[in-house]
């Protein structure tokens, strides 16, 4: 019996082997995006040959499962076409893409010689845009892939920000500002047509004048997701193109944690096209909702209570590239945010002390704006020159019109975020 037992073991390990034996190392080497007759072409070149014969290599092409992620809007794109194969090449074409869209490209059950390769093929290319050079954007064969750093266009969009300023004096407190956000996103994965992106963020704005101090601190986890696209079918006319949805769970607390609340934001933010080619105009309107529990108050009677808030909000960005020597770009970023109260909550003003009070009490709109001009100096850095008014959570401390001068740094992922 136990003679059998060791043959049967013997039997698999050695089938395993010639199953693994049987497959071949194979990989997309590269990707070239053009666009042809309405849609765009993508050349694949493989490490390997599919076939001798052309047509044999169309058939084996034909026959596999293959599907093209647009990452940048968050879906799967039907009506994917093998155009033709050649020896280590294919060709596809899809719906019309956008210059600097990202895509991934996945494809399984496509032989070389007749054998399958070891690992599934998937590579992350992106759309050119007017005068890149086509080979920048070959790319090797990997895993879906939050992608490489790169600069952020605004603070919108950036997974790192950081906006500060120190001024100090002699025989006087240092006075500071800080406005810092860090996202850490994780590998975006599919469900059904839809690229889902999630991660970590922490965000603080917090500064030393008691008339220019947000007080709110942030931090969690997020997911978002596209629920919508119109694609190639919007045309030039239609102004916004996609409608996001955006989640967070996430606790927000004043800089010493004594008001802190745990929340649910939620809002669908809708995408506008770009407006230029060389200098950039975008908005992002949004609608959503807050809701969540107070688990710390200066007002006892608070503590444990309920928070909900409806909240609409505006997000602009104008971007204008520049050559005049070290400055590189200009940009003009707008955020207004207003929030309606459904439960009461506080208005919180700091003494000279330190020590927090009252201003307020009940179901009052709360507005926030923020007006920011940067000049910057490269894809990373630039000096920012901002205007800011209103009341932040969850402490809502009026920013009693504070104009500042700071130093920003903002990268992002320039693929899959």
């Amino acid at each position: 019996m136990r003679s059998v037992f060791l043959c049967s073991i013997l039997l698999l390990l050695v089938r395993g082997t010639l199953v693994c034996a049987d497959k071949v190392e194979a990989s997309i080497t590269n990707v070239t995006i053009s666009g042809k007759e309405g849609r765009s072409v993508l050349d694949l070149g493989f490490s390997t040959s599919i076939a001798d014969d052309d047509t044999a290599a169309l058939q084996k092409a034909q026959a596999a499962l293959i599907r093209v992620f647009d990452v940048t809007a968050g879906m799967s794109m039907g009506s994917v076409r093998v155009d033709s194969a050649s020896g280590g090449t294919l060709s596809l074409s899809v719906p019309l893409l956008n210059e600097g869209d990202v895509i991934s490209i996945v494809i399984l059950g496509l032989t070389f010689g007749g054998k399958e390769a070891k690992k599934p093929l998937n590579v992350i290319a992106s759309v050119p845009r007017a005068g890149q050079k086509l080979e920048e954007t070959q790319s090797t064969s990997g895993p879906l892939s939050p992608g490489e750093w790169g600069g952020a266009e605004g603070k919108d969009d950036a997974n790192v920000y950081l906006a500060t300023q120190i001024n100090a004096a002699i025989d006087a407190d240092p006075n500071y500002s800080i406005d810092a956000k860090l996202e850490i996103p994780f590998r975006p994965f599919p469900i059904g047509k839809r690229i889902q992106k999630s991660g970590l963020t922490f965000s603080i704005q917090i500064s030393g004048a008691p008339k220019a101090d947000p007080d709110s601190m942030k931090f969690g986890t997020y997911w978002r997701t596209f629920v919508w696209d119109c694609g190639p079918r919007c045309g030039t006319r239609m102004w916004f193109r996609r409608l996001q949805w955006r989640n967070a769970f996430q606790s927000e607390s004043n800089k010493d944690f004594s008001n802190t609340n745990v929340v649910w934001p939620t809002t669908m933010r809708l995408i506008s096209k770009t407006w230029g080619s060389s200098t950039e105009f975008g908005i992002r309107p949004y609608i959503g909702n807050e809701l969540g529990l107070n688990i710390n108050s200066p007002l006892p009677e608070l503590e444990n209570s309920m928070v909900d808030r409806p909240l609409i909000g505006l997000n602009t960005l104008l971007l204008v590239p520049t050559e005049l020597g070290v400055l590189k770009s200009l940009s003009w970023e707008t955020l207004y945010e207003r929030r309606w109260p459904l439960r009461n909550e506080l208005v919180l003003e700091e003494n000279d002390d330190g020590s927090l009070k009252s201003t307020d009490f009940g179901t009052t709109p709360r507005d926030y704006v923020k007006n920011s001009v940067t000049a910057g100096f490269g894809p990373y850095f630039g000096l920012t020159f901002s205007y800011e008014y209103g009341q932040l959570p969850p402490s809502f401390k009026l920013i009693d019109h504070a104009f500042k001068v700071e130093i920003t740094f903002k990268a992002k992922r320039t693929a899959g975020d």
